[in-house]
């Protein structure tokens, strides 16, 4: 793996090297049908929270920043998966065009970058668009623990009675996805001795999510229940030491 930089100290945060792909491999975490339901999901929530002007102010925390950073990291992924060409979307333009909304924008803004979304899913492609981009620059990490947060409930209906649909892996696929912008967005670690907790919290989660998606499909619910619990309390175990 190329490391595009050296290890930086800025103000006072430890910087680790910016990684222009995966830490890991996103075939591993998911397939192609998986990335592209993920997408369809926040495309329609998206659809739904900017239809009405007056609430934007409202939802922009609460599901709008939310979308467009999974859609940017869903975008990356699909553009490094190695069956890519299973999909019609343009992966790197997918990133770009979610990254064009600011969490502070308008939502004349998020429309404009909606818009954009919409067109390159409609094939509707223009300029160039490089397929990498540092994984730790794709979501915020507040809009990051909102999406866990939101997962977390999802899938704990889902081991109630797990049946092995696709749908219902998803949860756990969005949890190793965003194990990859965790691992890589080190801003919260502050002194060099504690990267080493901060990438092995990162790795335990991003196992446990593997592992829960596996007993998912399994159909598995206990088993899916041990996994769940062990990617919670490697969350827990890293707010105690990173706030």
């Amino acid at each position: 793996m190329r490391l595009t930089c050296a290890v930086l100290i800025v103000s006072g945060c430890l910087s680790t090297p910016v990684l222009a792909q995966s830490p890991v491999p996103v075939d591993t975490i998911a397939t192609v049908a998986n990335i592209e339901a993920l997408i369809t999901q926040n495309v329609s929530r998206l659809e739904k929270s900017l239809a009405d002007a007056s609430k934007f102010d409202d939802l922009k925390e609460k599901g709008i920043r939310e979308s467009f950073g999974m859609l940017s990291v869903l975008g990356q992924a699909l553009a490094e998966h190695s069956d890519r060409t299973e999909s019609k979307i343009n992966g790197p333009a997918l990133r770009d065009a979610a990254l064009a909304y600011n969490n502070d924008g308008t939502h004349e803004e998020a429309v404009a970058a909606f818009k954009q979304v919409q067109d390159v899913l409609a094939g509707k492609v223009t300029g160039d668009h490089v397929k990498f981009h540092s994984w730790g620059k794709l979501i915020g990490m507040a809009p990051m623990m909102e999406e866990l947060n939101a997962s977390n409930s999802e899938i704990l209906r889902v081991l109630r009675r797990p049946r092995g649909k696709d749908e219902e892996v998803l949860p756990a696929v969005k949890w190793g996805l965003l194990s990859l912008t965790m691992k890589v967005d080190t801003h919260a670690v502050q002194k060099p001795e504690d990267l080493s907790k901060w990438n092995g919290w990162s790795d335990e989660f991003r196992e446990a999510s593997l592992k829960l998606a596996e007993a998912i499909r399994n159909k598995d619910g206990t088993e899916g229940r041990k996994w769940f619990d062990k990617g919670n309390a490697a969350c827990e175990a890293c707010h105690e030491v990173f706030q």
